[in-house]
């Protein structure tokens, strides 16, 4: 189980996608809740991500139970961006999907300004989290260091010109 967290606009999704693929991992699941989702929400969203099917009528307890079974199918990946959108009874229900011993699966919770906030709360989840991310802005010699590697055409490219780049275009709102 991990976090990643930091300032919007830092690429922390882009970042664990990259991560991801590196370690050779099938595309992850990456369920979406609205602020302040209920539990049943996210089992039946995770449910429906998971399976391609529809959760239907079922009580979040039905879903717990059709959860696990297909958790402990294989081995994957799920990440859930924005986690500082969730309440203390989902970080639970994810906390305890996680632990359950038939279950297995990465979790990964990602998350812009207050995530860490939030979910350091919750010590049961604290406890098990194996690594902890704070994602901050590159500096400038980062940016000419890294550009130079990110593609081609950006290699052997003046300081001034990718840093003039990174500021016009890498700020602003897409």
């Amino acid at each position: 189980m991990g976090v990643v967290h930091g300032k919007a606009r830092l690429g922390k999704p882009y970042g664990v996608e990259q991560a991801l693929a590196r370690a050779g991992e099938r595309p992850a699941c990456w369920p979406a809740f609205p602020s302040r989702p209920t539990m049943r929400l996210v089992a039946a969203r995770l449910f429906e991500q998971l399976t391609c099917g529809f959760a239907g009528r079922w009580s979040r307890f039905e879903l717990l139970n059709q959860l696990v079974e297909e958790l402990a199918v294989r081995p994957r990946a799920i990440v859930v961006d924005e986690a500082q959108r969730l309440t203390s009874e989902c970080i639970e229900f994810l906390r305890y999907l996680h632990d359950h011993p038939r279950t297995r699966f990465g979790l990964i919770l990602v998350g812009g300004d207050g995530c860490w906030e939030v979910l350091s709360r919750e010590p049961m989840l604290r406890s098990r989290i194996f690594r902890r991310v704070n994602v901050t802005p590159l500096t400038g010699e980062q940016v000419c260091e890294l550009m130079g590697t990110f593609h081609p055409i950006y290699a052997g490219v003046e300081a001034e010109v990718l840093l003039l780049v990174e500021s016009l275009r890498a700020r602003q709102p897409a």
